[in-house]
């Protein structure tokens, strides 16, 4: 029998257990998504309908971005096989910042304050769905296939506490931020937040390359 004390406690041994996954990066990545207002989501939605776009445009809208991502779905198993998984969710990343960088664009940069620049938005936010779901997917698989199975409770047991706290921190943000005018702002720093991602999931599958090459000179 261990004496007393001498296992840490049980939040430190999940968070352990989370930084050693080769699955933490894409967890991260994933949880850097929740941090956003760029989705259609209440903020949105309220400063969409503000500049100008209706409801049952704002439905469409909606409709639209679900249809993205029904197809995100059906591409991803045949870009897995062709590409792997870590280029399939950078190509899903890359969609993403793309579509979400243009929308910005034109809603902040070309149109301000316009219903066009709106509509731009919109149409950006559904079409950024495609890219969403791709890595979704792609960090869901990960984070199954790159832990431990002893350790897959307490790994994605941290991964819905990051999930959770990146989103209350969006509507933190929001309550410092809450009129029209200033969700530029927050559109800003939701598109620097979807980049880091980007950037924290190629460091990963760089990672689970170099220790898979490791692996495989050991033996």
């Amino acid at each position: 029998r261990p004496p007393c004390g001498a296992h840490p406690p049980a939040r430190l041994s999940a968070l352990a257990a989370y930084a050693a996954a080769d699955a933490a990066p894409a967890g991260v990545a994933l949880a850097l998504l929740y941090c956003t207002v760029l989705s259609f989501g209440p903020l949105a939605t309220a400063f969409l309908w503000a500049r100008g776009v209706g409801e049952l445009e704002l439905a469409a809208w909606r409709g639209a971005g679900a249809l993205a991502g029904l197809a995100a779905t059906a591409l991803y198993p045949p870009l897995h096989t062709r590409l792997g998984l870590d280029r399939a969710g950078g190509v899903g990343l890359g969609l993403q910042t793309a579509a979400l960088a243009g929308g910005c664009v034109a809603a902040f940069g070309l149109a301000p304050s316009s219903a066009v620049g709106a509509r731009c938005l919109a149409a950006a936010l559904a079409a950024s769905r495609m890219g969403l779901w791709l890595f979704d997917l792609a960090a869901a698989q990960a984070l199954q296939e790159r832990v431990p199975r002893e350790a897959l409770g307490a790994v994605n047991g941290v991964q819905t506490s990051l999930q959770a706290a990146a989103g209350a921190l969006s509507y933190a943000a929001a309550l410092m931020a809450p009129s029209p005018a200033s969700f530029g702002g927050l559109a800003a720093g939701s598109l620097a937040a979807v980049a880091g991602a980007g950037c924290v999931f190629l460091f990963g599958g760089l990672r689970a390359r170099k220790r898979g090459a490791a692996a495989a000179a050991g033996l």
